[in-house]
């Protein structure tokens, strides 16, 4: 039997070149789009994304964002908390705990006040020390019977270790007879120094 014009036998696949009438039928997937054009999650000229597929990747960025930005505000807190902390123990005269400490003249290679002296150990690229020096040079003119020595740490390790002095500056307060009643790490107040000050001169 001769098939009819147009028709194709059966089993026989679709070939759109043959230029018969009868075309494939093609499934046409639309999706919505956004704005300007743009796909849900896509970009405006490439294929859209099914709705379900774009809200689910917009609540993924999304919680991804709202973490990392937990991460970022998280550690900035504890950065200035940090800070705060750091800024307020730096240079706060402490009191010396253990075994109480004595220094001679021989051990800092200088006379003892007649009250106290104030003995600040330095380094020659400490710029902090600089400051520190003017601080107990002024409150040591202003207190009579008081002292202000200061040593150089590198040329004195043996003594820096015994102390276990870890920065620059770091300031030993000492009482009449060399009895080492406060000290402070990093460049201290002035206010602080003389508070120090009057617990070793018994005022």
């Amino acid at each position: 039997m001769v098939p009819a014009a147009g028709s194709v036998p059966p089993g026989r696949p679709l070939d759109p070149s043959a230029g018969s009438s009868v075309q494939p039928v093609r499934r046409i997937r639309r999706c919505h789009r956004g704005a300007l054009g743009k796909g849900v999650g896509g970009g405006g000229n490439g294929p859209g994304r099914w709705d379900g597929e774009g809200m689910g990747r917009g609540a993924r960025l999304l919680s991804c964002s709202v973490t990392g930005l937990t991460v970022v505000i998280v550690t900035l807190a504890l950065a200035t908390l940090a800070g705060v902390v750091m800024r307020r123990r730096n240079g706060a005269a402490r009191e010396v705990r253990g075994d109480v400490e004595r220094l001679t003249s021989g051990d800092i290679h200088a006379e003892l006040g007649e009250r106290a002296t104030l003995v600040q150990f330095s380094t020659s690229f400490c710029q902090p020390c600089r400051a520190t020096r003017r601080i107990l040079g002024e409150v040591a003119e202003m207190v009579p019977g008081v002292a202000h020595v200061e040593v150089d740490a590198e040329s004195r390790l043996d003594l820096v270790r015994s102390l276990n002095i870890l920065r620059t500056p770091t300031v030993l307060v000492l009482d009449a007879s060399g009895r080492i009643v406060r000290r402070a790490s990093g460049q201290p107040r002035k206010a602080d120094v003389i508070g120090a000050l009057g617990l070793a001169v018994g005022e």
